[in-house]
């Protein structure tokens, strides 16, 4: 692959990783109906990786 698309070093993206505490946590907390930024400010993280995780949830639930 490497030599097909150029360089020494190709990245492939972990697609088997487990949920982090972080992430559970902020589920939690979308459940229970906190707000972005309140969540974002108690875990410690950016609202755009709050944002992030309710897509993923959203996402999740209409697939359901």
């Amino acid at each position: 692959l490497a030599e097909r698309f150029g360089g020494s070093t190709l990245m492939i993206p972990n697609t088997t990783r487990r949920a982090t505490p972080k992430k559970t946590r902020i589920i939690e907390l979308i459940e229970a109906g906190w707000s972005t930024r309140r969540i974002a400010m108690r875990v410690n993280v950016t609202e755009d990786w709050v944002k992030m995780v309710r897509r993923q949830c959203r996402d999740n639930l209409n697939r359901a």
